[in-house]
């Protein structure tokens, strides 16, 4: 026991030496995914952080604590240098690990669907045959933000359903009706929050909403969007020319119900058409004044 008390301070100027690199390449990994692959909020939204969980307990918990089991003053150097390049392989191991989940899961595009905005992630883009290389029309990524359009024509229209029915593509991933969202701003307006209607439901989201704005506003108006998020939801903030500002960490007010017409009623602004004159129906027998009604034959 007393060897291994007296032993203790060699172990542990290991163990901290080995946590130090450690944080420090860890951190410098951090921040390059954060900075390249999931800027805020999408790290949290996404899950970017469930990726990083194994690599996080490898790196930072069970390589320096296996340093300070195996350091010892009793070792030569060779072993001792033997053992640091093996759990050094593991941590780079466990890395990769991460390094491959977050990089499959990251968001490739933010998408304006209807009145929500969700995310295209890299691995739901090879699911439906596509590469990041199909996007780059749509302008810088990190990640590309875009308006989802409507068909045009009628020949747009059939290609959607066929795409819709026969290769299961939803219409929102149909990356030919993408378009950057900067191009299509005067549309994506009349889809932004409206704070004024929000502060009925949420006034305390809705205060921070006006907050945020009165922070950001320069000569250019900001728009609130919904955003549905993987794991969270959230509302981003963009200038009146579809650039990103930020984020508001609040619930999102849900989007506005669309209500059907009513069966035969007609739309508003629309007459309604006339009912269509049925065949008069035959008088009963013997009604007054009916020519063909049998006469009393008393």
């Amino acid at each position: 026991m007393a060897s291994d008390a007296s032993n203790f301070p060699f172990r542990l100027k290991y163990f901290l030496s080995h946590l130090a690199v450690s944080i420090l390449v860890f951190a410098v990994f951090v921040g390059a995914v954060l900075t390249f692959w999931y800027p805020i909020p999408y790290f949290w939204t996404e899950g970017g952080y469930y990726g990083l969980g194994v690599a996080t307990f490898v790196d930072l918990v069970m390589g320096p604590l296996l340093t300070l089991c195996i350091a010892k003053e009793t070792k030569s150097r060779k072993a001792l240098i033997f053992d640091l390049v093996v759990i050094g392989a593991l941590q780079i191991g466990a890395l990769g690990y991460g390094l491959n989940l977050v990089y499959k899961e990251r968001p490739i595009a933010v998408y304006l669907f209807l009145e929500t905005f969700h995310v295209m992630r890299t691995e739901d883009l090879a699911n439906i045959g596509k590469t990041p290389d199909d996007l780059k029309s749509l302008g810088k990524p990190n990640p590309h933000f875009v308006f989802v359009r409507e068909p045009a024509t009628k020949t747009e229209a059939k290609k959607t359903m066929r795409m819709v029915i026969e290769n299961q593509i939803d219409i929102q991933h149909q990356i030919y009706l993408w378009q950057p969202l900067a191009e299509r701003m005067s549309l994506a307006r009349e889809r932004a929050i409206d704070v004024a209607e929000f502060k009925e439901g949420d006034p305390e989201a809705a205060a921070k909403l006006e907050a945020f704005a009165k922070r950001h506003k320069g000569s250019e108006e900001v728009f609130f969007y919904r955003f549905s998020g993987k794991f969270t939801n959230t509302v981003l903030a963009f200038d009146g020319q579809g650039e990103p500002i930020g984020y508001v960490d609040v619930e999102p007010p849900p989007p506005p119900i669309v209500t059907p017409p009513v069966k035969d009623e007609a739309p508003p602004g629309i007459a309604a058409p006339e009912a269509p004159k049925s065949e008069a129906a035959p008088a009963p027998e013997g009604e007054p004044g009916d020519e063909n009604a049998p006469q009393n034959q008393n």
